[in-house]
């Protein structure tokens, strides 16, 4: 009587090796644990550096010109406070944690971020971004706030030192009706 040979290990070696070929085509394809991390930390620089827009612009708002430094936009009196809102002066909101603003054209470390006025309406703000942002989110989802006005926020940028030109615009604040 002739035995036939076991085919289990043969299949098992060849499922543990397809499940490892999926599993490292898959970080190819989506990337690994790091390229996540890195995109959550360029988020974060993009919020900082939407923060910064948001005190740049309430200097501008009050004074007409572009503030000398990120730290003196901070001390302005906002010139937009309602009754009842808190804020006096244009430091965006007090209880976020500080965060540096260079004042260079190049961000030394990835999540960097600096600005520099380069005109009476004019500022440059740049960052180190660590992967690239081909597509964004769209402005609808809410996650970029104001930038309907600085459309450069939201558009696609590369990897490293990336800066914004932007064109400071004066905005009034917004009257309503009582009903």
């Amino acid at each position: 009587m002739t035995r036939r040979p076991s085919l289990g290990r043969a299949l098992a070696l060849a499922g543990a090796g397809i499940a490892a070929a999926a599993v490292i085509a898959g970080f190819i394809v989506i990337g690994g644990p790091g390229d996540a991390r890195n995109t959550r930390l360029d988020g974060m620089t993009e919020w900082r550096i939407k923060s910064v827009v948001d005190v740049i612009q309430c200097a501008f708002n009050t004074t007409g010109a572009a503030p000398e430094s990120y730290e003196a936009a901070k001390k302005v009196p906002n010139s937009s406070t309602s009754v009842g809102s808190g804020f006096v002066v244009c430091e965006d909101y007090p209880d976020d944690p500080a965060f540096d603003v260079g004042s260079s054209d190049q961000p030394a470390a990835p999540g960097d971020i600096s600005y520099v006025v380069t005109g009476p309406t004019q500022v440059k703000l740049c960052g180190n971004f660590r992967t690239s942002a081909d597509k964004r989110v769209p402005e609808s989802s809410g996650q970029y706030g104001g930038s309907a006005t600085y459309r450069q926020l939201i558009e696609p940028r590369p990897a490293g030192v990336h800066c914004y030109v932007l064109d400071l615009i004066k905005m009034g604040l917004v009257q309503r009706d009582a009903f």
